[in-house]
């Protein structure tokens, strides 16, 4: 099988930060430009093209988080993510991404535990399902990470994401769940 995903990026992005007495701010954005090698153009039925692909991506993020300094309650966070992405072809590809990310920390004795939760909307452009609707999907994820220190410098873990994406074309529908377990060192 050929892969048509290899590919060249190129982009700028900015970074503001604030850092007010009550809670601590920062705001991205980016733009970023993506050459394929072999990945043709599609029209916006999907139907290959003449041309290789390229894209032009702008990503706009807020985040908000605030350090509790509570003994169990620690950090908290709020990110909210506004994503575009334009083809030069037939607009196939064409999307716009609305996302909201939720975290929480937590210290138990001598565990730190994180939570996280988020939500994602995708809505395309052009293309369409096989019932003749615009294409969107509706993903959200959740996660869980324990961590506790084992000596100054070795800490062990066990980490669980849960991702589920919602869609009107059922080829797109999915869930997976992803577990881990180790050890994490600083030398």
């Amino acid at each position: 099988k050929s892969i048509t995903d290899d590919n060249k990026d190129t982009g700028i992005s900015l970074v503001l930060k604030g850092s007010p007495d009550f809670l601590n701010w920062k705001f991205q954005s980016e733009y970023i430009e993506k050459k394929y090698q072999e990945r043709f153009k599609r029209d916006w039925n999907g139907n290959n093209m003449e041309g290789i692909l390229k894209t032009q991506k702008v990503n706009l993020a807020l985040t908000f988080e605030k350090d509790l300094k509570q003994e169990s309650v620690s950090n908290s966070k709020v990110k909210l993510l506004w994503t575009n992405l334009q083809d030069d072809g037939g607009g196939y590809y064409d999307y716009e991404k609305l996302s909201l990310i939720l975290q929480q920390e937590f210290k138990v004795s001598t565990y730190e535990i994180e939570l996280a939760l988020g939500a994602a909307k995708t809505k395309y452009d052009r293309r369409l399902t096989d019932t003749g609707e615009i294409f969107t999907r509706e993903s959200i994820t959740s996660g869980f990470s324990i961590t506790r220190s084992i000596s100054e410098n070795i800490d062990g873990y066990f980490r669980w994401s849960r991702e589920e994406d919602f869609s009107n074309a059922r080829d797109y529908e999915y869930s997976s769940n992803f577990w881990s377990i180790g050890v994490a060192w600083e030398i």
